[in-house]
């Protein structure tokens, strides 16, 4: 399974659709590993996982290109190089187990199995 967060409806782009269980940008100067150990406090509410822990859980590296539309932005077009993190959970996964530190970024938690993002990825879901 995996975890989902809700984007928080004052979010300028893809305000209350499901992302990615978490994500940040990496200041300058900062490292990559770092900010996956903030972004996961911040948007999780997970301070106990370590940098050693981070650094095995890099999957890969992939190169990323998004364009849309925000009210406040108008047109944009993002290009940036995402690095891929898989984190196992011990025992069930529960959205309840999960608690963001900034509401501003995330609403809420949702649960799916792989199998269910894919069929709603290919549907073409607007909520993904």
């Amino acid at each position: 399974h995996l975890l989902l967060q809700r984007r928080s409806p004052g979010k300028d782009t893809f305000p209350n659709c499901l992302d990615v269980s978490c994500a940040g940008h990496v200041t300058s100067g900062d490292d990559v590993d770092e900010t996956a150990v903030r972004e996961l406090e911040e948007e999780l509410g997970m301070s106990d996982i370590s940098i050693d822990r981070i650094k095995e859980a890099r999957a890969f590296t992939i190169a990323a290109s998004i364009q849309g539309q925000t009210p406040s932005h108008g047109e944009f077009i993002c290009q940036e190089y995402q690095e891929v993190y898989i984190l196992r959970k011990k025992g069930k996964l529960r959205a309840t187990d999960f608690a963001p530190m900034m509401e501003e970024e995330v609403s809420g938690f949702e649960v799916a199995s792989v199998k269910d993002v894919f069929i709603r990825l290919e549907r073409k879901d607007e909520e993904l």
